[in-house]
């Protein structure tokens, strides 16, 4: 084959991963990412089998590399939170560190559980995550994830074929101290 031959080649096999990287690059570049993100979320779950949809909303907080609360006022109240990676509900091994890096869309964090197909386009984005091992891809089918300069939607199916949306919304990182209540759940 032919020096041209063999450039066009590599061209066209190369092709796919140097797109991903730009996407990556550019993802990068657009995304915000503070210390401390608080925020409100709106949430719907459709159970398979079940015809009626489960809504709730509440609030979130997300201190990066301390942890995540997350509250539900609505339809009655509830609380979970993951502290240094671990979960109060520890139903995924790991849970708690790819819930974090999700809602902080830490893209080298989520490449370890995730292989991540991207696209990123004027100022927004969208990523469809798979997960690599066996053992998590019967909790969770895929995910898909939308935002601009932060995580604004996300979409899973589990293992069951149950379907969540949640958006996030009323995103506010510009105060970065916590309230003592904050402080003592994270520690």
């Amino acid at each position: 084959m032919s020096r041209v031959g063999w450039l066009m080649l590599l061209a066209v096999v190369l092709a796919p991963a140097l797109r991903a990287a730009d996407a990556r690059m550019a993802l990068e570049d657009l995304l915000d990412h503070p210390e401390i993100l608080r925020g409100r979320f709106e949430q719907e779950k459709q159970i398979s089998g079940f015809r009626n949809v489960l809504r709730s909303e509440g609030r979130f907080l997300v201190v990066r590399g301390r942890g995540i609360l997350w509250q539900t006022d609505k339809p009655f109240p509830a609380s979970w939170r993951i502290v240094a990676g671990r979960s109060s509900e520890q139903t995924v091994p790991g849970l708690g560190e790819w819930l974090e890096a999700l809602l902080q869309m830490d893209i080298t964090r989520l490449e370890r559980e995730f292989d991540i197909e991207l696209s990123v386009d004027q100022g927004q984005w969208a990523a469809r995550l798979s997960p690599q091992s066996a053992t998590l891809v019967e909790r969770i089918r895929r995910i898909e994830l939308r935002g601009d300069r932060r995580v604004r939607a996300v979409a899973f199916e589990d293992g069951l074929g149950n379907k969540t949306k949640v958006r996030l919304i009323h995103l506010e990182s510009a105060d970065p101290s916590l309230t003592e209540a904050e402080a003592a759940s994270l520690d």
